[in-house]
């Protein structure tokens, strides 16, 4: 449902109210198949592959109302929406492991490959109930390919019984592609027209390239895990209908490092430190929109940068026969951090889109404590306290918002018999 207040540029108020009502019953088959080769103790091959399909008719109706400034009714719209759509998935992978003679003392070697076609349609008709004018009709195609190609190399060597170390590479190759075809029945020519303002192909093309290696070790009391990630990544975004093409390369490093230290047998403190990427997805940069509700478009930005997120934690365990005690606290940074963006395009239409914020940082508390008497009853609590704050003065906002929130937790498990038990979750 969707209702709305609204003015246009002369300053004239009007209503509008919407009431969608979608329905959809797919059907998905899957399948898969593998094997495995030993050669000897020390070299193994495996082979798989997977197979996916969904098939869905969608249909709905979207009741439209829009009225003046006194509520008078000025015009009813059904528009009906019927939707074919396909997708299948097929991926293939091998793998070869070579073992050094030692217990996990391995290199190992992956290659995949997968194929994603979609195919779907929608077929929509305006029906005007007041004031009576003729059916109006648009239809959509829009068809989907995604390739994407991942080679790993992973080199994993425990060093002595309290150390290791591993090394290796990944690369990503991938491609998609979304054509949409939009037209519409031209009552002066009698028939469907290509919609030329609508139709859009856009071409995305993904190149990632990492190299890592970390290192572990464990002496006394003290161990620890060190890690270092070097990326490369180039994202090419191509708006084939405008011919032009946007470019996003970078370099990354992402660290990573894990402490921890007994205080005795019971009581552990850890310090984590670690830095991520979350990149936008496909659709997130396709700039050329849909228009299955004229009135909401959404569209992806071709220049949305990865969000950048460096974590801290410390905490602490606690541990006895019957109870435990888990303390924490955390604060993350995240630069460029996704924010949708609302924007009123005219005086009917409303677009959304993907934008980066400037920063966010965010920090909390986290109590766990879990307990059990005599094997007959075991309860959780958890409580949590959370603090976000965003920055957006990138975007034209220049004071920070700021939001605080809790949340707790409990529950039991009663252990009625050894073959029966009884569970109270959390809401």
């Amino acid at each position: 449902n969707d209702s709305r207040n609204q003015t246009d540029t002369t300053g004239t108020k009007s209503y509008y109210n919407e009431a969608n009502n979608q329905h959809g019953r797919p059907i998905v088959h899957l399948a898969n198949l593998g094997g495995e080769y030993n050669f000897n103790p020390y070299n193994k091959i495996g082979v798989s592959g997977n197979y996916f399909y969904q098939d869905a008719t969608r249909s709905g109706v979207s009741n439209q109302v829009n009225s003046d400034a006194a509520h008078n009714i000025i015009q009813i719209l059904n528009r009906q929406r019927v939707s074919p759509e396909l997708q299948k998935e097929y991926d293939a992978a091998l793998n070869y492991l070579l073992n050094f003679g030692k217990d996990d003392h391995n290199l190992e070697f992956e290659f995949k490959i997968s194929h994603s076609p979609e195919f779907e349609q929608n077929f929509y008709t305006d029906m005007y109930l007041y004031p009576a004018i003729p059916n109006q009709y648009d239809n959509d195609a829009i068809t989907g390919n995604n390739d994407k190609k991942e080679i790993t190399l992973k080199y994993i060597n425990p060093l002595t019984e309290n150390s290791s170390f591993e090394a290796g590479y990944s690369g990503e190759f991938n491609t998609s592609e979304t054509d949409l075809y939009v037209d519409y029945f031209d009552y002066s020519l009698n028939k469907l027209v290509k919609d030329t303002t609508k139709s859009s192909h856009f071409l995305l093309d993904q190149t990632l390239n990492a190299f890592y290696s970390t290192y572990q070790n464990k002496i006394g009391d003290f161990s620890f895990m060190a890690g270092l990630r070097v990326e490369q990544a180039v994202l090419k975004p191509k708006l084939l209908s405008l011919d032009s093409t946007i470019t996003n390369q970078y370099i990354n490093l992402f660290p990573t490092l894990h402490l921890q230290y007994n205080l005795n047998k019971t009581t552990s403190l850890q310090l984590n430190y670690s830095k991520r990427v979350h990149r936008p997805h496909d659709d997130d940069l396709n700039p050329f929109p849909e228009y299955q509700d004229p009135r909401n478009v959404r569209s992806g930005n071709p220049n949305l940068l990865p969000e950048y997120i460096h974590s801290l934690e410390l905490g602490c365990q606690i541990n006895s026969e019957n109870i435990s005690f888990i303390p924490g606290i955390f604060y993350r940074y995240t630069t460029n951090r996704f924010t949708q963006i609302t924007q009123q395009l005219n005086d009917s239409v409303i677009l959304t889109t993907q934008k980066n914020l400037n920063f966010d940082q965010a920090g909390g508390l986290e109590f766990v404590v879990s307990g059990s008497i005599a094997n007959f009853l075991s309860t959780q609590l958890s409580l949590n306290g959370f603090y976000d704050q965003i920055d957006a003065s990138n975007l034209g906002y220049n004071v920070r918002s700021s939001a605080y929130s809790w949340t707790g937790t409990i529950s039991f498990n009663f252990n009625i018999s050894k073959t029966t038990m009884f569970q109270v979750p959390p809401p």
